[in-house]
């Protein structure tokens, strides 16, 4: 999940930017920012200018684009198989669109139709090229969108988070200095969108047209914008002057004109549109066309419940009772803040003008109920920052990886090799015991035993050249054997090495047999020098036990 979600509403003429912290079950407002474009700026820049300087960012970025680029269709279709609907879709709205179906993005909702198995199908296409142009400018910003929606889609979703359990139809309507935007929702489905034509624009535009320093004839009564503390009056709402008949309209004796072409925004205070009474009516007559448009064309089993307002103009004092008044709906004021939760209090101020951005955040929700997220794969420009991006990701997942990897595999070497060694010093020592066991501890036994072994090889060095290189007593017992006549009867029982001295033990039929075995010997080169050093008589057997000392020459 996205802990912070970045909405960025472009308009005609004025960016406006929010930025959130997503809980678990609320939002809070982080950062918001408001823009007017000049006429000689370009869009790129300015986003990039606003995000740098107001330090805004977000794990996702939501961008929001005029519906006023958007054509919407109501179609029905047999079938419900929504896999279906989205193959054929673009033929079947291809005919009531002003360009090629090819040339066009289309987003769409569906909610089941009267006749069983039917579905009624909310459609909004865009051109390609407004897509590609609003991402391209966002890219070019250093910020990739995963989500493009219209702002009528985000007043719905903003409608949704507020009111997710009314099934009520419920005309939303937002005015500011740039448009006028009435959205009809019931339930979850939004069912109506229409752009009005603003009067302050019109306005502006005709200003435009004139000489420098010509003005229009003298503005109409204006409505007030909101004080935060009105006096009660008698049976009427707290803060709301309602208009009698014949009276002029609540407010004001000056009307606010609109300058898109002005970067400047105090935002000190909160932001309210200035509506004339001339201004109010038109948008009024607009409205009520709008509503029995929508009434004639959807034949619905019930009317419009109310109304919500929002936006700037929302914020001039009595608009809702006038409203009330002249199209007998009810009207209330719907602020975003109420939808957001009381941590979000210091923002209640100006919050009527940020329908649209808190909109969008709320649209990047995985809703199986919205499919208006005009951002998709087909379309064609360049993904720059989100390759990099990916791509930075993937090599950090990867290098982490194998430097897990490469810990792992030395502490496991490292731990093995460990082990191996232990067991090697514990058979070194268990050697060491062996050879030497009456030998007391040494600091290295490895250099004891290669010690004793070099003592004991001494003691040998003399008999390699006669005995051959075997050095046991077996086989200086065979050499000695050798060298004995068959006819002397003697049996070696023990035999000693030191040196060049071989001690003999052993047991001879009789003296003379000792006699001849020392003589035997002492004809060789080896054993000249042989003596015998006891011999005597043993048991009843009359045998002779002997003790023989010979000295090897190596000559």
């Amino acid at each position: 999940m996205h802990s912070s979600v970045m909405g960025i509403e472009i308009g005609l003429a004025e960016i406006k930017v929010i930025q959130v912290s997503k809980k678990i079950n609320s939002i809070e407002v982080v950062k918001s920012c408001r823009y007017r474009l000049s006429s000689e700026e370009d869009m790129p820049s300015a986003i990039k200018r606003i995000l740098s300087e107001n330090r805004i960012r977000g794990d996702m970025i939501v961008a929001g684009i005029s519906s006023q680029q958007a054509v919407f269709r109501d179609i029905t279709l047999p079938f419900r198989d929504f896999a279906k609907i989205a193959k054929i879709v673009k033929y079947e709205v291809e005919s009531s669109l002003p360009y090629p179906a090819e040339e066009a993005v289309l987003a769409l909702q569906v909610r089941d139709g009267k006749d069983e198995g039917a579905s009624d199908l909310f459609i909004a296409a865009v051109r390609k090229e407004a897509i590609i142009s609003c991402c391209q400018s966002l890219n070019d910003a250093g910020i990739d969108p995963q989500y493009v929606l219209l702002d009528c889609t985000a007043l719905y979703n903003l409608y949704l988070h507020a009111c997710p359990s009314s099934q009520d139809i419920v005309a939303l309507i937002d005015i500011n200095e740039e448009r006028i935007l009435v959205v009809i929702v019931q339930g979850e489905h939004l069912l109506f969108s229409r752009n009005i034509s603003h009067p302050i624009r019109s306005r502006t535009d005709n200003d435009s047209r004139k000489e420098a320093g010509e003005r229009i004839a003298a503005p109409e009564p204006a409505l007030e914008p909101q004080q935060s503390e009105s006096p009660a009056s008698d049976g009427r709402e707290e803060g709301v002057e309602r208009v009698e008949e014949g009276e002029g309209y609540p407010g004001q004796e000056a009307a606010l004109e609109a300058r898109p072409d002005s970067p400047a925004i105090d935002e000190s205070q909160p932001e309210v549109v200035d509506l004339s009474r001339e201004m109010m009516d038109q948008i009024l007559d607009q409205v009520d066309l709008t509503l029995y448009a929508f009434s004639s064309q959807y034949r619905l089993d019930g009317s419009i419940s109310r109304i919500l307002l929002t936006g700037s103009a929302a914020g001039c004092e009595g608009i809702s009772d006038y409203f009330t008044e002249r199209l007998q709906i009810e009207t209330s004021i719907f602020d975003p803040c109420e939808a957001l939760g009381e941590e979000n209090a210091p923002f209640r101020d100006q919050s009527l003008c940020w329908s649209v951005p808190l909109g969008l955040v709320f649209g990047a929700r995985k809703d199986r109920k919205s499919r208006f997220n005009l951002r998709q794969e087909d379309l064609v420009f360049q993904k720059k920052y989100s390759q990099y991006k990916e791509m930075a990701l993937v090599l950090a997942v990867l290098l982490v990886v194998a430097a897990s990897l490469l810990t792992v595999n030395i502490h496991y070497r490292t731990t093995v090799q460990q082990k191996k060694l232990n067991q090697i010093n514990r058979d070194i020592y268990q050697v060491y015991r062996e050879i030497l066991p009456a030998a007391k501890g040494a600091g290295n036994e490895l250099e004891q035993v290669k010690k004793a072994l070099n003592k004991e090889r001494e003691k040998y060095e003399i008999y390699k050249t006669f005995a051959g290189k075997s050095l046991t007593h077996l086989e200086i017992f065979r050499d000695l054997s050798i060298r004995i006549s068959d006819e002397i009867k003697v049996e070696f029982l023990d035999l000693s090495i030191d040196k060049n001295q071989i001690k003999i033990k052993g047991i001879a039929d009789s003296f003379e047999a000792v006699d001849r075995l020392k003589s035997s010997l002492q004809k060789t080169r080896q054993y000249a020098q042989a003596v015998v050093e006891s011999a005597k008589v043993k048991g009843s057997d009359n045998k002779v036990d002997f003790r023989l000392s010979i000295t090897v020459s190596d000559s």
